[in-house]
């Protein structure tokens, strides 16, 4: 999947609950979603290292899932986390 399609960080940018930070230049930093979800603060967060992307979920300040890979799997996985959250209260899955 390409950024043309969706499946990229410029494919988040079109979605307004997705915060980016960019730097000098346009490139991209920083991808997150945060909210509030059962009692609960969530963030799902991107951010680049090395030649891939790194996928954080964060449930009231505890790390929740960490994992690497190519953007478009990244943000895919980034996509399905706040599915999964905002579709019920026990994430028990890893990425």
């Amino acid at each position: 999947m390409s950024d043309e399609d969706g499946g990229g960080v410029a494919g988040l940018a079109g979605d307004p609950a997705w915060r980016l930070t960019l730097l000098t230049g346009g490139r991209w930093s920083v991808a997150e979603r945060a909210f509030q979800h059962d009692g609960h603060s969530w963030v799902v967060g991107l951010t680049p290292v090395q030649s891939a992307v790194a996928l954080i979920v964060w449930r009231d300040d505890e790390v929740m899932a960490h994992a690497r890979g190519d953007e478009a799997a990244m943000c895919a996985a980034a996509r399905g986390w706040v599915s999964r959250i905002l579709g019920r209260s026990e994430i028990t899955e890893s990425i």
